[in-house]
């Protein structure tokens, strides 16, 4: 394993920079509210004050000055053909964000775009899943492309979807790249150990005005971003390095992937379209049914905000066994089969446990 110097300079310049533009989109809010506010009706809004749900361009403005200092590294490169690549997706959710009329399947689409310029600019595509028969089906390059961009796709409307609670969407960035980072670490691959890094150091420069005060949001914008940016990594570990398993960075975003599936069948169970907004996500349900009944001295955000806590735990426990088993595929299996039983039972808990009020479709959204 090559000696690895932590780049300090660089993640600095990414955390700073995004935490002074967050700091300038709170302060100058008065001038643009009219477009940077969210809706100001949605069943599953759990925030009780008007805030910037633009986060989205802080941490994209962290990320391009950064990749600017960077600019006679090797890391330039694969930093500036990702950031290009990102660029259907972010640009699609920030609309959103700024204009309140750009439906999900629209990003959905833009997030697929996004996956099909990462294969054409980076030169990356999933060629294999560990999977005897799939595998063979995956050198044909258009399939590999196509399922490539659907993955991503799907990763990135996880990271949008799971985006409620302060502190959540960021937190589950924070926690993939430091998995993410520790594996890449291991196979030798330096260059993604420093996007890694550098991704992690910009979201907490986000954090610190997102958690616990819940100043500033990511909104789809952000959500997206980070999506692609943690899904394009999760995709080039396991290519660039062949001694990594695919299921490993799988196993690391378990969490936002399970919610996707579980309100896709939850959904469609009811009679609803897939992309029905809701209350009852999983973290949803814990502010909802736990926090706010056994923290009932503490503020409303405050409420908000440690709530993203216990689902958080989940991050730790899949991004520990991903790191602890990251080139044993039949272990990493076991492991997801593991994190869908608890989240599965740890849901239906949740949904049992009627001391609470019970949290319907029709419930109105807390202004």
């Amino acid at each position: 394993m090559q000696p690895f110097e932590i780049p300090y300079k660089l993640l600095f310049i990414g955390y700073l920079s995004c935490f002074a533009m967050c700091i300038t989109i709170i302060v100058t809010q008065r001038w643009h509210s009219n477009f940077s506010f969210g809706h100001a009706v949605a069943i599953q809004k759990v925030h009780y004050h008007p805030t910037p749900r633009v986060g989205g361009l802080a941490i994209m403005f962290g990320l391009i000055i950064a990749t600017i200092s960077v600019s006679h590294t090797d890391t330039f490169q694969l930093l500036v053909t990702m950031l290009l690549a990102s660029l259907p997706a972010f640009l699609s959710g920030t609309f959103e964000d700024l204009s309140k009329r750009i439906g999900p399947l629209v990003r959905l689409w833009a997030a697929f775009a996004s996956g099909i310029m990462g294969c054409w600019l980076t030169g990356y595509a999933l060629t294999r899943v560990d999977i005897w028969g799939v595998d063979w089906l995956l050198q044909w390059l258009p399939l590999a492309v196509l399922f490539t961009a659907f993955a991503v796709a799907g990763v990135a409307n996880a990271i949008n979807m799971i985006d409620g609670l302060n502190g959540l969407a960021g937190g589950v960035i924070l926690l993939a790249m430091a998995a993410l980072s520790t594996i890449a670490y291991q196979a030798g691959d330096m260059t993604l150990v420093t996007i890694c890094l550098l991704l992690g150091a910009t979201v907490l420069g986000f954090l610190m005005l997102n958690f616990p005060f819940g100043k500033l949001f990511l909104g789809d914008g952000g959500a997206y971003l980070l999506g692609f940016m943690g899904a394009w990594l999760a995709v080039m570990l396991p290519m660039r390095n062949p001694s990594v398993s695919v299921w490993a960075p799988l196993l690391v975003f378990s969490y936002p992937i399970l919610e996707v599936l579980f309100s896709i069948y939850r959904r469609l169970s009811r009679a609803h379209h897939s992309f029905h907004p809701d209350r009852l996500h999983l973290h949803s349900l814990i502010y909802a049914r736990l926090f706010k009944s056994f923290t009932k001295g503490w503020s409303k955000p405050q409420q908000n905000s440690f709530a993203s806590l216990l689902p958080l735990c989940f991050m730790v426990l899949a991004s520990t066994l991903a790191v602890l088993f990251a080139h044993s595929t039949q272990v990493l299996m076991a492991c997801l089969v593991l994190m869908a039983v608890l989240y599965t039972l740890f849901y239906t808990y949740i949904i049992r446990f009627r001391h609470f009020r019970r949290v319907t479709y029709t419930e109105r959204s807390i202004q």
